[in-house]
């Protein structure tokens, strides 16, 4: 990711209130990391983003389980500069 990129991480994103929130922020500069359970419809989500000038990814895991959010948010700190929101 680049240097000084806001970045976001919204859960449930792949629907509702979540991809409401995720396409604000993409449309207010910030790359948005889309998470849900739903793989297929975390890709098609990223498509439409994608179509509207957005920075968006996908991660898919079930924020429900303590282990999987503690291993995947871990990894996506690492991966970037800095987190501005969760």
């Amino acid at each position: 990711m680049e240097s000084q990129e806001r970045v976001a991480i919204i859960t449930g994103a792949t629907g509702g209130i979540g991809f409401a929130v995720a396409t604000r922020l993409g449309k207010d500069g910030f790359t948005v990391i889309l998470n849900g359970i739903d793989d297929e419809a975390g890709a098609k989500r990223v498509e439409e983003l994608t179509a509207e000038g957005i920075k968006a990814e996908y991660y898919g895991f079930d924020v429900t389980k303590e282990e999987a959010v503690t291993e995947n948010i871990t990894k996506l700190v690492k991966s970037m500069d800095e987190l501005m929101c969760l």
